[in-house]
């Protein structure tokens, strides 16, 4: 979205909005940047992959240790390689 802004150095100037920085609540006097909605949605789906993963990992059998390290190193690649072992698997 582009805003028109009249300065009286240059003019009137069509301009991008800056980022907007918005202050902690637990550390005052510093500041961090927004997620912006794309941000925050692959981190849940990336956090959903990796829950669904150690689930069907669980349901399997493997230990606790490799659900872990799979699914908290590559949540989704650990989901892509249970929904292949699924898919390979003869239904008795």
């Amino acid at each position: 979205m582009l805003s028109i802004a009249w300065r009286p150095d240059l003019g009137l100037v069509i301009q991008r909005p800056e980022l907007v920085f918005v202050p902690t609540m637990k550390s005052p006097g510093r500041e961090y940047m927004g997620r912006s909605r794309v941000q925050t949605l692959f981190a849940v789906i990336t956090f959903a992959a990796g829950a669904i993963a150690a689930y069907m990992m669980y349901k399997r059998g493997a230990s606790p240790v490799t659900i872990a390290k799979n699914a908290l190193l590559n949540p989704v690649g650990s989901l892509a390689s249970e929904l292949e072992t699924v898919s390979t698997q003869k239904n008795i």
